[in-house]
C-alpha cells in the first residue's frame, strides 16, 4: 500500500476522532504543525525516518515536538499509535491529508500560485479575491516564483489549473503561427 493511501487513512481516522468542528480542528493542526516542522530538521527527520531507531526515541522526539503547544491525550495517543504502527516517516503526508479534511468540511481550497516574480499583498488579495470568486469557496494562497513563466501567473485549486502566464500565451501563438 503506497504512503500516500496510507497517510489518507490516519489523517480521516484522526478526522473522525477530533470531529471537523474548525475551532477544535484549528486546534489539532496547530498542535501537529510542531511535528511537520521537526520533519524539516535534517537529523530528526533522519531519525524519524530510519527503521533502526528505537520507537521510544521516536515518540519522546515528537511528544518533545508538541510539547509546547499542550497537546490534549488524543493527539499525544496518536502520536504514539502511529510512531507503535512504525510510520513516523509519513506524518508530514498524514498532517497535509487532516489539513484537506478540514479544508473541504470548512469550505476552503489551497491555491498553489505560481508568478515569474514575487507579488505584493495588493496583487495577492486581488487574486485571491477573484479565485474565491471562482471557486465559491474560502482561497488560502501558496505563493511560489518561477522566472520561466515571464509574466502572469498560474494557480492551481485541486485538480484545477489557472493558466494566465506569459509564457503559455506566447507558446500558444507560436503553435497558432506555425499551423
Amino acid at each position: 500500500m503506497s504512503a500516500n493511501v496510507v497517510a489518507i487513512k490516519y489523517a480521516r481516522a484522526f478526522a473522525k476522532l477530533t470531529g471537523t468542528e474548525p475551532q477544535k480542528a484549528e486546534e489539532y493542526l496547530r498542535m501537529l504543525s510542531g511535528i511537520k516542522k521537526l520533519f524539516e530538521i535534517s537529523e530528526a527527520s533522519r531519525v524519524l525516518c530510519s527503521p533502526a531507531m528505537p520507537l521510544d526515541l521516536k515518540k519522546s522526539l515528537l511528544n518533545y515536538a508538541i510539547q509546547d503547544l499542550t497537546p490534549d491525550d488524543l493527539c499525544k495517543n496518536f502520536v504514539n499509535s502511529v510512531v507503535d504502527s512504525r510510520r513516523a516517516e509519513i506524518f508530514p503526508e498524514i498532517i497535509d491529508c487532516y489539513q484537506s479534511i478540514i479544508d473541504a468540511e470548512c469550505g476552503r481550497v489551497s491555491a498553489h500560485l505560481t508568478s515569474a516574480v514575487d507579488l505584493d499583498e495588493d496583487e495577492l488579495s486581488s487574486i485571491k479575491n477573484q479565485l474565491e470568486a471562482i471557486f465559491n469557496k474560502q482561497v488560502q494562497i501558496k505563493p511560489h516564483v518561477n522566472p520561466s513563466l515571464l509574466g502572469g501567473f498560474v494557480a492551481r485549486v485541486g485538480n484545477n489549473l489557472v493558466d494566465l502566464s506569459l509564457k503559455t500565451r506566447l507558446d500558444a501563438l507560436t503553435n497558432n503561427s506555425a499551423l
